[in-house]
């Protein structure tokens, strides 16, 4: 992510370092004594790079978690990667009016990740989107990543985001850009169909549970199942980064995902949990999935590290 200063001019902030809760999570599963057998599951069927970064994300943390951080430990990878994010915040235009451009892309603060406007989540390393399908942008924040995925469809994207700031933002992102075929949602969805308190400190926290003690507000949470029942549709690709709810997302999603077979993008980086848990999730469905991991963006432990889904269907 990319900040500027209240005058406008770009300064780059590469984040190296995660957020506390997301790695501390990790170390319960280093002393579980099924802590090998964990491992095992998450690269079954794994491609030899899949398991580099699952491998090496575990001993940096392992790192992390002994010795702090230490900036000589960073690998000249490491290093060229901070460049190129660098390099990419660099290239942010402040256009006046709190608006900002990266390339053709036009956001009403500037929140650029580098994986979704120069990675594009990878999506490219799908074999088979079907452009005559819809796409889900599930925990779209800004309408960012809505305004990238639009261009892998000739129907639409919905853009589900539940938090009322971030969804203002969204319509605003979504009128800068001209993305007429991306219907917002502003609803949230999971495992049940409830009312839930947000919480979150900043624009960026879409949580849908109690991390801080930040109450945002109440928000409306629905299956997955059941919104689709009442807006049949067929989807080609489901994107989801709603922070750490992704399991419940996935159990409130079942029906859908094991009649359609969409590919997903699934982010795994909230937590141990999530880390290791969801793709033996998705597997214990027997839906035929190929799995890959890799990290979207370049980063020193966890952040960023999604699951690609990809249907065999």
């Amino acid at each position: 992510m990319c900040n500027a200063n209240s005058a406008g001019t770009e300064v780059p902030d590469y984040n190296l370092f995660p957020t506390p809760h997301w790695y501390e999570s990790f170390y319960d599963y280093f002393n579980k004594d099924s802590f090998k057998d964990e491992y095992l599951s998450l690269i079954k069927n794994l491609d030899d790079k899949s398991v580099e970064v699952v491998s090496k994300i575990l001993n940096r943390i392992r790192h992390f978690q002994a010795n702090g951080f230490d900036s000589s430990c960073l690998s000249k990878e490491e290093l060229d990667d901070k460049q190129k994010v660098n390099d990419f915040c660099e290239q942010i235009i402040y256009l006046g009016n709190n608006l900002f451009a990266w390339n053709k892309y036009i956001l009403p603060i500037n929140y650029f990740e580098y994986g979704i406007f120069k990675q594009k989540y990878h999506i490219d390393e799908f074999d088979n989107i079907d452009r005559n399908k819809n796409i889900l942008d599930v925990g779209a924040f800004i309408g960012d990543s809505a305004i990238v995925l639009r261009e892998f469809t000739d129907l639409n994207v919905f853009a589900f985001e539940p938090c009322q700031k971030n969804y203002d933002l969204l319509l605003q992102t979504l009128e800068l850009n001209h993305a007429e075929n991306v219907v917002p949602v502003n609803i949230g969805l999971g495992e049940e169909n409830a009312v839930e308190k947000l919480y979150g400190a900043d624009i960026a926290a879409s949580v849908v549970r109690e991390r801080t003690n930040d109450y945002c507000s109440d928000i409306m949470i629905r299956r997955l199942d059941d919104w689709i029942s009442e807006n049949p549709m067929q989807l080609s690709l489901i994107k989801v980064d709603i922070e750490g709810a992704e399991q419940m997302f996935l159990r409130g999603a079942y029906h859908t995902i094991e009649t359609q077979r969409p590919n997903m993008i699934i982010s795994i980086y909230h937590g141990g949990n999530d880390f290791f848990q969801i793709k033996p999730l998705i597997e214990s469905w027997d839906l035929g999935y190929k799995f890959k991991i890799i990290k979207t963006s370049p980063s020193f432990l966890s952040d960023e590290t999604v699951l690609l889904c990809e249907s065999c269907r």
